[in-house]
C-alpha cells in the first residue's frame, strides 16, 4: 500500500452528520443536510499532502419544519435550482497547538465563494477515523435569504453554525 492509499478515508454516512443552528423570530432551530459526500485524504505525520472535499445535496436540508424546509429551496435562500450544491475544498491542512486541526480552504454556497478556516477534531483508531467540527457562518456572506422581506435580523438571524461528525475508515 502506498503513502497516499494508506491516508485515504471512506466516510461512513450512516454514522456521519452534517447539522446546523439558526434563528428564526428569536427562537433557534436546528436542523441537518441529510446527504453528503466527502474526498478526505489525511495523515497526521504528514499534513503536506493532505486534502478534503465535501460536497452538500442542498436539497437534503431538513429542519422539521416543511415551510422552512420547502422555502430553503427557493430563488432568494439556497435556490437549488440553479445551485444544488455547496462544496468545501482545502487548499491545507494545518495542527493547531492545542492538538486539533484546522483546513484552510473555500466553500462555495449558490455560487458565492469565501474562504474559511474549518476547525476540527481528529481521533484515529487504527483503521477507523472519527471527526467533529464546527464553522460560524453570515448567510448573508453567501446571498441567502437576501432577496427576502425577512432579511432583518430578528425575522431570521444572520449567523449559522454549521457542525459535523465524520466517522470514516481507512480506505483499501
Amino acid at each position: 500500500m502506498t503513502e497516499i492509499q494508506a491516508a485515504s478515508w471512506t466516510m461512513i454516512p450512516e454514522a456521519s452528520t452534517l447539522s446546523f443552528a439558526g434563528t428564526q423570530t428569536g427562537s433557534e432551530f436546528r436542523g441537518q443536510f441529510r446527504r453528503f459526500e466527502t474526498g478526505i485524504v489525511l495523515d497526521p505525520a504528514d499534513l503536506s499532502s493532505a486534502t478534503i472535499e465535501v460536497l452538500v445535496d442542498i436539497a437534503s436540508f431538513a429542519s422539521g419544519s416543511p415551510d422552512r424546509d420547502s422555502d430553503s429551496q427557493n430563488r432568494s435562500w439556497f435556490y437549488t435550482a440553479n445551485f444544488p450544491q455547496a462544496v468545501f475544498t482545502s487548499s491545507a491542512v494545518v495542527e493547531a497547538s492545542d492538538g486539533s486541526y484546522v483546513a484552510l480552504g473555500t466553500l462555495e454556497i449558490k455560487g458565492v465563494t469565501r474562504e474559511v478556516e474549518l476547525p476540527f477534531t481528529l481521533a484515529i483508531d487504527g483503521d477507523s477515523a472519527v471527526a467533529d467540527g464546527t464553522l460560524s457562518l453570515n448567510r448573508l456572506d453567501y446571498e441567502i435569504g437576501n432577496m427576502d422581506e425577512d432579511v432583518e435580523e430578528e425575522l431570521v438571524g444572520h449567523g449559522v453554525t454549521v457542525s459535523f461528525h465524520v466517522e470514516a475508515v481507512r480506505a483499501e
